[in-house]
């Protein structure tokens, strides 16, 4: 899955589908819908009298479908009307599909667009012909569909043919056809999926294979904090509800959206997960992590991307007198904070510091008066990634990490007796001892999940820093420009380093075993 937090970005991805293949077709939808079934499907009622809908919506309104010949058709100007259908609407204009990807703003879920790179049907191919039939029989006996196949369009199949055209959905081609049967969906450069049944043993079942059972070549996801700003670009580029859906109740959700304004506080958008004073002589600095506070603890909207910025830039304005350099990193949640998954960096560089003293590389975006902005480009699919494989169960952590930490505590007892005889050779015949043992110990520390709890999650880290710690003795074997003196005192320096960090496990073991539930004998 890709991101865009832009049309632009948005654009360079399709032309990226565009080099591989020229016919493409795209679906946009929120990630709200965790499928793309027909209209048809989504009630058993409906599914089992199909053919009764199709008939009877005929019949009740007969003047509308009457100049319209084939099945297809009248189910284009059915689904015109919202009545149940097996087609599926897709575009074969991007800009549209985004626009359907983002259209409901006031949704905290984001909007995903669907691109297939497919070859498509027109309205007089067997495989459309044979699928919208199918829409139009009450009996799937095969012989019967045969029969009805050849007395609508005058051309003879057999079952075995038949059951190679509907195994599939297909694709339906943008087309003139649609003026007449369905004009919204020809204005939106529209076209469609018809779905297939399921064939099973050579038998036609009720169900149906849906646009879920193709697979997309690529899947663009909107995060839900651009969709305001990307649907006021697409307004821009004369892509709204007035063009989308030109009919006269669209003026007023156009209106009353580009018009409305949101009664936005600062109070209470973010919780300070840490700071820290890194100043330096001749420049103040102050760097800052928060997460967003979560929309159902405040009972307040999630945040857009422009009150995220607004956010950052406040929590800068009461630092500002103190500091040179204020950075402030924000992620959407404790996970995000846990991987540093930023949603958006912040900067502010006093424009009259020194040059010596300002940050080598500003952030990306210049806001003026010394803010500046980086606007990560996937931190919400690197959260879907996160998500799957990054975190663990807080207790099986605890107990791999309780298995690293008897390692540890026998490697630095060594050490430590070791360093009370000291004797050069001695010592470092004692680091070749343990190198290996101490390289597949970090081996086993960087691939740990990660807890979703940050304090468990920095507790677990101090195991890390002590193998570390110990790791890195092995430098001193190969760095032969120490003297006696200095190798002894950077021997010190590192079994000092470990020593602290598991002074602090001890100090917090107990303590997370009685939180977690874990009994001796799991330990």
């Amino acid at each position: 899955m890709e991101q865009a937090n832009t049309v632009e970005t948005y654009l360079r991805l399709i032309d990226k589908c565009c080099v591989q293949c020229d016919e493409i077709y795209y679906r946009g939808q929120s990630e709200k819908y965790t499928n793309m079934q027909p209209s048809i499907a989504r009630n058993e009622g409906y599914l089992e009298n199909e053919g009764r809908i199709y008939e009877e919506s005929i019949d009740m309104k007969p003047d509308e479908f009457q100049a319209f010949a084939s099945p297809l058709e009248i189910l284009s100007k059915m689904q015109h009307y919202g009545i149940p259908t097996r087609l599926v609407d897709v575009t074969i204009e991007p800009l549209i599909a985004l626009f359907f990807a983002v259209v409901d703003i006031k949704s905290e879920h984001p909007g995903n667009v669907y691109v297939y790179l497919s070859e498509g049907c027109d309205f007089e191919d067997k495989r459309v012909k044979a699928l919208s039939l199918l829409a139009t029989v009450h009996n799937y006996d095969l012989e019967h569909i045969c029969n009805e196949f050849r007395h609508r369009f005058e051309v003879t199949i057999d079952s075995r043919e038949l059951l190679s055209l509907i195994e599939k959905p297909v694709f339906v081609k943008h087309c003139d056809e649609l003026k007449a049967s369905n004009s919204r969906l020809y204005n939106q450069k529209g076209a469609f999926v018809i779905c297939s049944n399921v064939i099973e043993n050579g038998y036609i079942k009720k169900d149906l294979n849906s646009l879920d059972t193709i697979n997309p070549s690529m899947i663009i996801r909107i995060p839900y904090e651009y969709k305001k700003q990307i649907k006021d670009e697409l307004d821009n580029l004369g892509i709204n509800d007035l063009t989308v859906y030109p009919e006269l109740p669209s003026v007023g959700d156009y209106i009353r959206t580009k018009y409305n304004k949101d009664n936005f506080s600062l109070d209470e958008t973010y919780v300070l997960m840490n700071k820290k004073d890194i100043s330096i002589a001749g420049a103040r600095r102050i760097l800052f992590f928060a997460t967003l506070k979560s929309p159902l603890t405040t009972l307040k909207p999630p945040l857009t991307i422009e009150q995220i910025i607004e956010t950052a830039f406040g929590l800068i304005d009461q630092y500002r007198p103190q500091y040179d350099v204020i950075t402030v990193h924000i992620a959407k949640n404790g996970e995000d904070y846990i991987m540093y998954n930023w949603i958006l960096s912040a900067q502010w560089i006093n424009p009259m510091l020194d040059q010596k003293y300002r940050p080598p590389v500003p952030f990306e975006i210049d806001c003026s008066d010394g803010y500046y902005l980086e606007k990560p480009t996937s931190y919400s699919t690197l959260n879907d990634l996160y998500e799957n494989n990054a975190f663990g169960d807080d207790k099986t952590l605890f107990i791999s990490h309780q298995k690293i930490y008897n390692c540890i505590i026998r490697i630095y007892q060594e050490f430590r007796i070791a360093n009370e005889n000291y004797i050069a050779t001695n010592f470092l015949e004692l680091i070749k001892k343990n190198q290996e043992a101490l390289h597949n110990l970090s081996i086993q520390c960087r691939n740990f999940a990660r807890s979703r709890d940050p304090e468990f999650d920095d507790f677990l880290y101090r195991h890390h820093c002590a193998v570390y710690s110990l790791a890195d003795l092995h430098f001193l074997i190969e760095n032969d420009k120490l003297n006696g003196k200095e190798l002894h005192s950077q021997i010190n320096l590192y079994l000092t380093k470990a020593k602290k960090e598991i002074d602090l496990i001890e100090r917090h073991s107990n303590q997370w075993k009685k939180k977690l539930g874990i009994t001796d004998l799991e330990s």
